[in-house]
């Protein structure tokens, strides 16, 4: 199956909803076996857990064979429900089990590390605030965080820090580091990438790259500094696309091409080419939440008079789309 981890993120709530077909069940549970990443050892351990204790097969058909093997008297209704609540709680055990493996690790020295790898995940920190990071992110923090609130990071996070203005928190990346006393921000710092951005939602946040000035960034507005060129260009934001990974919203108001196919391929991890360069000048309006790239694509191909098609490298629209602006 070859979809992108938003995509695949939407398919499993749909299975842990019971709404997936037994096509995509045969297909999520092949997938599974054929991946040998760790965050999807929840996923494992529930399928796992499933064939062995009733021998039975997935989707359609395994709910007809339970039927039959329960007592008939049983209403329909009281077995699917007893069933899907038995899994649920089933599926919670699995997913205690592998955060505890895969997410969260403590070192001989005291170290704790949070980590994430091909999925976002929500943690809390012992002083009570959160972070929900994003695919390939990684948090680490020591035995004295509770007297010092100080923690090194990569990847990408939203931060929702309680506020204690004896003890503010910092965070310290490759390049950059940020203090805050209480406030949610997301910040993005990636080792593949050039720039290091920081979003301010709510409070004031101290910008501090390695090789430029402090910056005060307050609500509303962000940062985002260049290793190469190490400058800090500071802007309002116009919308929450920068944070659609966690919020798994896109709203677009009268925005331009190049700005929509910049913030998809960002939320989406897939390039996105054009055939016609004039494409990227039309504009466009509306919301999407969540929606997989293909049925993002096919709206904005019907509204703007274009084709779109998957390649080798992500996928590429072609026609001539709108008039000009």
């Amino acid at each position: 199956m070859d979809m992108s981890h938003h995509e695949l993120d939407i398919l499993w709530e749909k299975y842990y909803k019971g709404d997936t077909s037994a096509q995509e069940e045969g297909a999520l549970g092949k997938l599974l076996k054929e991946n040998d990443e760790a965050d999807r050892l929840p996923e494992k351990e529930f399928f796992s857990l499933v064939e062995k204790n009733r021998g039975l097969s997935l989707g359609i058909k395994f709910e007809e064979d339970l039927m039959a093997k329960l007592q008939p008297r049983q209403s329909r209704t009281a077995i699917l429900n007893d069933y899907r609540a038995i899994m649920k709680w089933a599926a919670v055990v699995a997913l205690v089990c592998a955060i505890t493996y895969a997410a969260f690790q403590i070192t001989a020295t005291g170290m704790t590390t949070l980590m994430t790898k091909q999925s976002s995940q929500e943690f809390e920190l012992p002083d009570g605030s959160s972070v929900w990071l994003n695919a390939n992110s990684r948090l680490t923090y020591g035995e004295d965080f509770l007297q010092k609130r100080a923690v090194q990071f990569s990847g990408e996070g939203f931060f929702n820090i309680t506020h204690d203005p004896s003890r503010p928190f910092s965070i310290e990346t490759e390049s950059t580091a940020t203090q805050v006393l209480g406030t949610s921000f997301n910040l993005r710092s990636y080792a593949k990438e050039d720039s290091v951005e920081l979003i301010v939602i709510e409070g004031k946040v101290s910008f501090l790259p390695a090789k430029a000035d402090e910056v005060i960034i307050s609500s509303q507005h962000k940062a985002v500094y260049s290793r190469t060129d190490q400058k800090t260009v500071e802007s309002t934001v116009q919308d929450l696309n920068s944070i659609a990974w966690k919020t798994r919203l896109l709203d677009f108001v009268d925005a331009p091409m190049n700005k929509v196919l910049e913030d998809l391929q960002r939320y989406n991890g897939v390039p996105i080419s054009v055939e016609n360069e004039d494409v990227l000048t039309c504009h466009f309006s509306g919301s999407f939440e969540n929606k997989t790239l293909e049925e993002i694509l096919a709206t904005l191909a019907f509204s703007l008079n274009l084709e779109y098609k998957k390649n080798s490298n992500g996928y590429y629209l072609s026609g001539k789309g709108c008039a000009t602006r």
